[in-house]
Formats: C-alpha cells, structure tokens, sequence
C-alpha cells in the first residue's frame, strides 16, 4: 500500500515539532507544512510552555519539506490553500485553529488531530497542564477523526504511557510525540475509509479544559504531597509562582524539591534555611523559596 500524501497543520510548539521530526523520520510523503502567522493565542499573560519561535520553519528547511504560512483570524486563507494543493490527508498537531466544515470536507481520506489526552478525557488547548494539575500517574494520545466540535470527533488510535513523578511536561511530551508519529504513519500508509474500529469521543462524557489562569497554579491542603510534586514539576516550565495557604497565610513557592507520601510535620509548614516543608494530606512536600504575599 502507498503513502497517502499528507498535510500537516501545526504551531511552534515542541511537541508539534517532536511530531513532525520522528515523522520526517518514517520518510512519511509530507506534501506540505501549514503553520500560523501569528503566535498561540494565551490568555493567562504568561507564554505557553515549550515553544521556540520559527521552530517547526527550520525543520521543514532542512529537510526540503515545503511550508506555508497563514493568518488563522483570516476565515478564507486556509480554505484557499487546502482547495489548491487537493491533499489527501490533513493532520493537525497544535494548530490554532477550529476548522470549518468545508476545509474539513477538502481531504478526501479525512482530517485527523493527535491530542495529547486520552479522549475524551482533557480536551481543551493545553491538555498535559490539566493533567498534572491533576496528578494523574498515567497519559496518553489520541489520534482522532477532526469535527467543529473540539477534539470530540470519532477515535481512530489511542495509548497510554506511565508518568513517573517529577518527570516534566517537555519529557512527557516528547515519549508521546514518537507514539503519535507512528500513529499518523500507520494511517499514512493505510487509510483509506475511516477504520471501522473507530470510536466515538462524544461529549457525553470526559471532561474540558480551557486555559489555565494565574490561579490554577495554587496547591491546597488537602492534596496529597505526591499530586502537588507530580504538579509543580510537571509545569515548573511555565515559570509561574505557586501558591499555598498554610494556618491563614499565603505563600509563594517557586518549585517543588521533593516529597515523602507518608512524612507528618508538627506543623503546616516547617522552614529551613531557604526552603520549606509543608504538610498536605496525605505527605510532606519539600519546597524551595517562599514569602509572605
């Protein structure tokens, strides 16, 4: 079976980067690169973790993959080019961008996104952020059938990885950039139909998630020492202070060192020298640099 010619819609994130590198690596036919002109919308006054600016440009230079760039506030620019380069297959990794059903209706063996969640659990725009905030000990990646309702189409493949504690977003992202690589080659190679396998990812169940705000980085109480590790370190990258309330006083803390599941305290929070012990429920999370707000 021959490659389908493909086209590959995404950003300057890393992970869309790490996609397209492991795919440049299959030898995948990639007939063009579609990018935005303009930065990721972020509404949290901070930058999106891991992107490097003209990144996925340069991938696409050194290995003679022609790439395009276009305004996705622009409602007709995309259509134009997709109806002008007749692709078979479109993938989307990090694109700004909703399509609207006739882009959606030019590629003729499908529009697919590859979501790093395992849907429908954790849509939304930063996906990994949510997941850490939540502690979660297992993600994954979900390469699905594209719709206007957001990563809510139809599932083609889906996998799971183990997630030690402390690992980073960066880390994360980067094991589950070469399985979703080899997702979107297998389909390269085989699609004809969408796959009779196929699931729904429906919205009547799993869970959304727009972007965080400053306030989605504070730990409380009563999460066990392991969820705020697995957190702190798993979004250190953003750069934003944390934040705590230990006997009625706000701290800021800049990242977590380390934690012991069943370690207790006499206290809500121990100081020593320049870093803080602070007990959650269950556990003791050893943090460095905090002050009074």
């Amino acid at each position: 079976m021959r490659q389908r010619k493909l086209i590959f819609l995404g950003s300057d994130t890393l992970f869309s980067q790490a996609v397209l590198r492991h795919l440049l690596q299959t030898r995948a036919s990639i007939m063009r690169v579609i990018i935005p002109s303009i930065p990721l919308h972020v509404e949290v006054g901070f930058p999106v973790a891991q992107r490097q600016p003209h990144g996925l440009a340069a991938i696409c230079h050194s290995h003679g993959v022609p790439v395009e760039t276009i305004d996705p506030t622009n409602p007709d620019s995309l259509c134009v080019l997709l109806s002008f380069l007749h692709a078979e297959l479109l993938v989307s990794v990090c694109f700004p961008k909703i399509l609207t059903p006739d882009e959606l209706r030019i590629p003729r063996l499908g529009a697919y996104n590859l979501h790093p969640s395992l849907l429908p659990a954790y849509r939304g725009p930063m996906p990994l952020f949510w997941q850490f905030h939540a502690g979660e000990q297992r993600m994954g990646i979900t390469l699905h059938r594209m719709t206007q309702a957001i990563d809510q189409g139809p599932i083609l493949a889906q996998q799971s990885i183990a997630v030690a504690a402390g690992l980073s977003e960066a880390a994360v992202l980067a094991d589950l950039a070469q399985i979703g690589a080899r997702m979107i080659d297998e389909l390269a190679r085989t699609s004809q139909t969408m796959p009779a396998h196929a699931v729904s990812s429906g919205a009547d169940h799993g869970s959304y998630f727009s972007w965080p705000v400053r306030e989605d980085f504070s730990i409380c109480s009563d999460w066990s020492a392991e969820r705020a590790y697995r957190f702190m370190s798993g979004t250190a990258a953003l750069g934003v202070p944390y934040r705590i309330e230990i006997d009625h006083t706000v701290w800021l803390i800049s990242r977590a060192l380390s934690f012991e599941p069943d370690g207790t305290l006499d206290s809500g929070l121990v100081k020593i020298d320049e870093s803080f012990y602070l007990q959650l429920s269950p556990g003791v999370l050893h943090v460095q640099w905090a002050d009074r707000v």
